[in-house]
């Protein structure tokens, strides 16, 4: 993909635990905006940059960024982004449970895609 190419379709995938109805893995393109306010979640988060640049604030300290760029957040972690212009963004968000092992005892027939 270039600067020039047309953005994909938004995208929108939820994974839900059938055991208890939590969510499990998220894929979205939220607003940049939505992103630009502190916000705290009991998921890991990886926000995949597509385009634009700007600075991301995990908790108190501050670090560049420039697409094409993935930033990592942990569970807890107060997390924003200050976009310097247009941004363009893909969240993963998912809950340790998605990836533990111990939790399950065959994989994936616990999870509900949405």
């Amino acid at each position: 993909m270039t600067d020039t190419d047309p953005p994909p379709p938004a995208v929108a995938q939820t994974l839900y635990d059938r055991r208890d109805g939590r969510l499990a893995l998220e894929v979205a393109d939220p607003a940049a905006g939505d992103l630009t306010r502190p916000h705290r979640t009991n998921y890991f988060t990886a926000y995949w940059v597509r385009a634009g640049r700007g600075a991301f604030r995990p908790d108190d300290a501050r670090h560049p960024f420039a697409a094409p760029c993935v930033l990592f957040f942990t569970p807890y972690q107060a997390a924003r982004l200050e976009p310097d212009g247009d941004l363009r963004v893909t969240a993963v968000r998912f809950h340790a449970n998605f990836l533990c092992v111990e939790t399950s005892d065959s994989g994936l027939r616990w999870w509900t895609w949405v």
